[in-house]
């Protein structure tokens, strides 16, 4: 099945009414579809050179959190977490192959974000991508924030996100095959 037919049966089952046959159907047919057509071939701005580690803001959704990995080709994932979060660790490490730790973090204090990062960016001298996709807004805004600060400081850091060219409102996702990785220019 191709992942265009997939995301339609999707669509109808979801809009029929039968949101768990069709949540069933998403997690066993369209999202292994969508990373194997992503694994193949990620679209927007792939990184030429594979990241040893990244860092990302883990929300309730964590397939952008897989995509992104799988883009920028970490091979350590540091996942900035909620206590509501945390269970979709194993989720991410299944789904990416790469070693996934996990960081608690406040959904609405950025300080752990801060330190946590820039605790990263100075164990070592490896470039350090950062997606800022998940999670909410202050968790996005103090990751992008921390990271532009060590990027000031000639820590080698960028800072990415998973957009879309469509999305779906009747699913509330986007349309699957769509999505893009998107790299944050600095200030």
């Amino acid at each position: 099945m191709t992942l265009e037919k997939a995301w339609k049966t999707y669509v109808e089952l979801y809009s029929k009414g039968d949101v768990e046959k069709a949540q069933s159907f998403y997690q066993e047919k369209l999202w292994p579809s969508l990373v194997t057509k992503w694994r193949e071939n990620p679209q927007g701005d792939v990184p030429q050179r594979p990241f040893s580690k990244s860092v990302h803001t883990l929300g309730t959704s964590p397939e952008a959190a897989v995509l992104a990995a799988l883009a920028l080709r970490s091979q350590e994932v540091h996942l900035l977490h909620t206590e509501d979060t945390e269970k979709h660790l194993p989720f991410v490490a299944r789904w990416t192959g790469a070693k996934v730790i996990g960081h608690p973090v406040d959904r609405e204090d950025p300080r752990p974000i801060y330190q946590a990062v820039r605790k990263l960016a100075e164990e070592g001298q490896s470039p350090l991508a950062l997606d800022i996709t998940g999670g909410t807004k202050v968790m996005s805004a103090a990751l992008m924030a921390v990271g532009f600060v060590l990027a000031k400081e000639e820590h080698p850091i960028e800072v990415y996100y998973v957009s879309n060219e469509r999305y779906e409102p009747k699913v509330r996702r986007p349309v699957a095959g769509t999505e893009k990785l998107k790299r944050v220019p600095p200030p």
